[in-house]
């Protein structure tokens, strides 16, 4: 946390929130988790606390987007059941789960336990998969959830809450920012399109995830306006380099290396040690297991969603927690409260 903050603020000025959403596939569960319980807080219902912008990667782009365009259409309120709804509905569309669970009998060692996918079933979808019988599957399913739950892009193009998302541009392999009036259903398919689904293509340019360029994008934060940084980092600190971990979902040769990893941490550290800002800095980190694989970024069975929503609150609990006991420092994050 900066030690540069402002901690005089007028009574009557909200404070202002950026929030950084890293990607993670299932584990955007954890980051709605946490979201939910910040946008429950009294401070951000009444007001006093204002979300003014959000940088999001693939799934952080997409709970970016539900956040955002409710904010902008009618509020806290409408924002928590929008990420609701929608997590719900993957949960209904899982394609995992009945596959999953009966591979869990044929689970051939020790690193099939649970949540990672049993080896089996990797196996075999390494052969034969939905993308492999009907390619494209994956994402017109997410689009087609898109926009049911994002129906007026206006929301999400508009507003006191500004969303920027990345992807990446396959000709030259450059990172490509999304923002403002860019924002629609394509782009943010764009921004989780992983090689392993074939990309996303709009207007004759494919694009692929933006997690392959930046996971999430931060420079545009230092022209931004805000008090705090709220990061949710729901990628695993479980002692194993999902990085650089072989495993590829639908059996493509992926020649790009997914940044799925930790090193939005570094990028905030540096921006705490700077002398040129004047925010705070905060992070709420999912602590995995060893033997969690990264397999488990595509589990999205009810059994690993609730989980990662019940790891998500208990962590937002410990944060604020924790903020208490900080209550005599500048450091603090101004507006948590003891919940224990």
């Amino acid at each position: 946390m900066n030690k540069n903050n402002k901690t005089e603020q007028a009574s009557n000025t909200p404070h202002r929130v950026q929030l950084v959403l890293p990607g993670g596939g299932a584990y955007g569960e954890y980051t709605k988790s946490v979201l939910i319980e910040f946008l429950s807080l009294p401070e951000v219902q009444n007001g006093d606390v204002i979300i003014t912008g959000v940088t999001g990667t693939s799934a952080g782009a997409i709970n970016g987007a539900l956040l955002t365009s409710a904010l902008n259409e009618g509020g806290p309120q409408l924002a928590i059941a929008r990420l609701n709804d929608f997590w719900k509905d993957i949960r209904n569309a899982n394609p995992f789960a009945s596959s999953a669970n009966i591979g869990n009998l044929f689970a051939l060692n020790r690193e099939d336990s649970f949540p990672n996918l049993p080896r089996a079933w990797c196996i075999a979808n390494e052969i034969m998969s939905p993308e492999h019988l009907f390619p494209g599957t994956t994402l017109r399913s997410l689009k087609s959830l898109l926009k049911k739950h994002i129906p007026d892009l206006k929301t999400l193009q508009k507003g006191p809450a500004d969303l920027v998302i990345n992807a990446l541009r396959a000709r030259d392999n450059k990172e490509v920012i999304f923002t403002g009036n860019d924002l629609n259903h394509d782009t943010l398919i764009a921004s989780c399109a992983l090689a392993d689904l074939k990309g996303h293509v709009i207007e004759g340019e494919l694009y692929y995830d933006g997690g392959y360029s930046s996971n999430p994008h931060m420079d545009t934060l230092k022209r931004a306006n805000f008090d705090s940084i709220l990061a949710i980092c729901p990628v695993p600190d479980s002692g194993r380099a999902f990085d650089k971990e072989s495993f590829s979902l639908f059996g493509a040769f992926n020649k790009h290396s997914f940044k799925v990893d930790r090193s939005i941490l570094n990028v905030l550290d540096k921006l705490e040690q700077s002398k040129d800002t004047d925010y705070t800095i905060h992070r709420i980190e999912l602590k995995g297991e060893k033997h969690w694989n990264r397999s488990t970024l595509f589990r999205t069975d009810p059994k690993w969603l609730d989980f990662l929503e019940g790891h998500g609150q208990k962590d937002w609990a410990r944060f604020c927690n924790d903020n208490q006991n900080q209550a005599s420092s500048s450091k603090v994050f101004p507006f948590t409260r003891n919940i224990a």
